[in-house]
């Protein structure tokens, strides 16, 4: 009896021993288990981390391969003139690059595509005319037959340029100049000075790609059209769009930075509320565009045959393009790099020009262009108003009518002044042009100049 115990407890004693040998071994496993799961959770972290850090090392690297197309496409500029079409090219490490030139408006527009390792970016770039030394005076005026006329409360700060008559005081109704110190600067006379001219190969080849495309319409809306945010995305797949009758945009938000979306409408357009247009977005009007309330359009192109209208809070930095008027007033602001380039057509034209008036505030290049002036017979201007201020640039082949207050400088074939019924010739009255405020020097559209540069006014990524 005494042996079977000791046999029985033997007997458990060594099941106790294999059961405890058994939750060791199913522990270890457990460990392991837990210990390879970090393991291959922290490879998978890490490789999933240097796996997106080469990925953004790399599109670094298509970056700046993009960034170098645009590079190299103003030095190839500076060499030879605007040549419109497609390079492709390998760099030193290996990327790919793809360079489209074009036109868009009077400035040159590039659009590189830098490839590396499977990293694309796309970049688009405005190309225009950089400083020119009459940029550095407050007023540079071609008329050589009449003098530069001060009156009124006119001050200038900053050099004069004026053909061999010079600039000279004027009395108004009896009253001579208000401020004895009226010119702070130089005058510098000049024999044969022109207002330069646009660069026809850039402008005219914009021109001739937007016959083409509106002869090639890839979609139609019949009658007047508003369109929304929710319409946008029905839009999104075209290129060309025509409208019939007329054209509102109410409250849309719309990047468009890939490619160029152009829309020919018959009518007018409206671009109201909370409307912000951005990127490569082309709009040509029949009638008049009007911006208003509180939209906003940025390197947008509006063109009308009619007159372009920015009003109320609205603001722009686009590339505004009238053959009649453009006209800034009830507090609209226009920023840089925004051009107001009014295009005068050959022949007898309706009254017209460049209107900042009702407290308009302007930053921006003004371009009055007009291929045959015709003196006396013109009723072009470039016109400030009193309460109105404008900062930048404003050039003018044809008339300046300037009453407000300009920080920047003015180039102009004439000055004009007007109190009914008489007119003055090169006269500026109650005029402030003070070239000391304007701290940059605002990039110009493609000028024909022999001894320009060419510069980027605006770069954006497009991807």
């Amino acid at each position: 009896m005494t042996r079977n115990v000791t046999r029985f407890g033997s007997i458990l004693r060594a099941s106790r021993l294999t059961n405890q040998s058994g939750s060791v071994l199913a522990t270890v496993l457990v460990v392991l288990i837990i210990l390879l799961s970090i393991f291959l959770s922290a490879m998978t972290y890490a490789l999933s981390r240097y796996g997106r850090h080469m990925a953004n090392q790399n599109r670094l690297a298509a970056s700046h391969l993009s960034d170098a197309g645009v590079s190299r496409t103003v030095a190839l500029l500076q060499e030879e003139r605007f040549r419109p079409g497609t390079q492709e090219w390998t760099a030193p490490n290996g990327g790919r690059i793809t360079v489209e030139t074009s036109a868009w408006g009077p400035y040159v527009q590039v659009r590189s595509l830098g490839k590396y390792r499977g990293q694309e970016v796309a970049t688009v770039a405005l190309i225009g005319t950089s400083h020119l030394n009459w940029q550095s005076a407050a007023i540079t005026m071609t008329d050589e037959s009449n003098p530069l006329v001060i009156a009124g409360h006119t001050r200038i700060i900053g050099d004069v340029n004026t053909g061999s008559q010079g600039m000279m005081e004027g009395q108004f109704r009896g009253e001579g100049v208000t401020y004895p110190d009226y010119h702070k600067g130089v005058n510098r006379k000049y024999a044969a000075l022109d207002v330069p001219a646009l660069d026809t190969a850039v402008f005219d080849h914009y021109k001739r790609e937007l016959r083409q495309r509106r002869g090639r319409i890839e979609h139609r809306l019949s009658g007047s059209v508003v369109l929304d945010s929710a319409d946008i995305a029905t839009l999104n797949s075209y290129t060309t769009v025509r409208i019939e009758n007329n054209l509102r945009f109410q409250n849309v938000n719309w990047q468009r930075w890939d490619r160029t979306v152009s829309f020919f409408v018959d009518g007018s357009v409206e671009i109201t509320g909370q409307t912000r247009l951005s990127g490569l977005i082309e709009i040509v009007a029949g009638g008049t565009i009007t911006v208003s309330d509180s939209a906003s359009v940025d390197n947008v192109i509006l063109s009308a045959e009619d007159s372009v209208v920015v009003r109320d809070a609205a603001k722009s930095s686009a590339i505004l393009i009238s053959e009649g008027s453009i006209i800034v007033r009830d507090r609209a602001s226009l920023t840089y790099p925004s051009l107001l380039l009014c295009d005068v057509p050959e022949g007898p034209t309706q009254p017209g020009g460049i209107y900042l008036r009702s407290r308009g505030i302007l930053e921006s290049v003004c371009y009055l262009r007009e291929k045959s002036f015709h003196g006396f017979l013109t009723d072009r201007f470039l016109y400030v108003d009193t309460v109105s201020q404008a900062r930048g640039t404003l050039i003018s082949q044809s008339y300046t009518d300037l009453r407000g207050r300009l920080d920047g400088c003015s180039m102009t074939e004439r000055y004009y002044f007007a109190y009914p019924p008489t007119t003055y010739l090169n006269w500026l009255k109650d005029a402030t042009i003070d070239r000391t405020r304007l701290d940059f020097t605002p990039v110009l559209p493609a000028l024909d100049v022999d001894t320009a540069s060419w510069y980027v006014l605006r770069q954006d990524r497009a991807s």
